[in-house]
């Protein structure tokens, strides 16, 4: 008996190892595959601007990624004393702005010399509602709690939306011609907004995916995880507790997709053989003397790093 309608992948054109340089933008879910390819020891970089979810708020992070923009007193603004920027995730947020900008710049810094190399970056696209700072008339990345009157919440047409990214696109693969760009739409639903405002927004975001793998298909691809999520596993079994995020088990159902997808089979053969020596690393015990934690994760560290030198 089928119990589900399995979406089946084709093998990527292109394949990724352990020694490809790997790069996230965008929402919650690509912090999820960050974390996915990190557990197994690949070379990853993540979102230089914190969690994003607005496509526009995504090309003005991964311009400043390219330019390595440095800011300044002038792109930080201070609410209920902390220093926050918009174009950034709550979790750029100081009560010293010297602090707050430090952070901000050594962040960008390192992800334009990580993205420089990259191999591939992936782009995990959120919701195509945002809401614009009237004193710039800009997409922002946060809001920080904010005053709401200072904001007007929009849900951007696909147009608008293409026409962004193309241009984004075009600057980043003149600056990277080697890299390959994998786009996604986050399965995490934003209810918050309403059912038909989320399906309408995500229905732009998969729009938009379209039109831009159309635009460069020699280097853009698309991996369906929302999908995977809404039609493969397409039940709230597959969901947290809030009913929105996606749990544990569907997560790692994409993960194992995505990397049957997109790795070698000499990279999935070796994250295979690590997968006893990584829960051994993840273990906890109570019972466990500091001396014996010290030579499991030794012994651990070692195995691992035995697979990653095998052929």
């Amino acid at each position: 008996m089928i119990w589900h309608t399995e979406l089946h992948l084709e093998k990527s054109d292109f394949l990724l190892d352990h020694n490809s340089p790997i790069g996230f933008l965008g929402s919650c879910f690509s912090e999820n595959m960050v974390a996915a390819f990190a557990r197994y020891q690949f070379q990853v970089h993540a979102n230089a601007h914190g969690i994003l979810f607005h496509p526009l708020a995504m090309a003005k992070a991964l311009r400043d990624v390219i330019d390595n923009k440095q800011y300044t007193d002038h792109d930080v603004m201070s609410f209920n004393n902390r220093f926050v920027s918009l174009h950034h995730h709550g979790r750029f947020s100081s009560s010293d702005s010297v602090s707050l900008l430090n952070t901000i710049n050594d962040e960008i810094g390192a992800a334009h010399n990580f993205l420089k190399k990259a191999e591939v970056l992936f782009i995990t696209f959120g919701t195509a509602i945002g809401y614009v700072f009237h004193d710039t008339n800009r997409v922002v990345g946060n809001c920080h709690k904010l005053p709401q009157q200072m904001f007007t919440k929009n849900r951007f047409d696909t147009a608008s939306l293409v026409a962004e990214w193309t241009a984004t696109l075009e600057e980043l693969t003149t600056w990277n011609p080697n890299l390959k760009v994998v786009l996604t739409v986050s399965p995490v639903r934003h209810l918050r907004e309403g059912f038909v405002e989320n399906q309408r927004s995500k229905a732009a975001l998969v729009l938009l995916c379209d039109a831009l793998e159309k635009q460069f298909p020699e280097k853009v691809s698309y991996f369906p995880a929302y999908e995977m999520m809404v039609d493969d596993l397409r039940d709230y079994r597959f969901y947290e507790n809030d009913l929105v995020h996606p749990s544990d088990i569907a997560v790692n159902y994409i993960r194992e997709k995505l990397f049957e997808t997109y790795l070698t089979p000499e990279a999935l053969q070796k994250c295979a053989e690590m997968e006893s020596w990584v829960k051994m690393l993840e273990h906890r015990s109570i019972q466990e003397t500091e001396e014996q934690k010290e030579r499991r994760i030794f012994r651990a560290n070692e195995a691992i790093r035995q697979i990653l030198l095998s052929k």
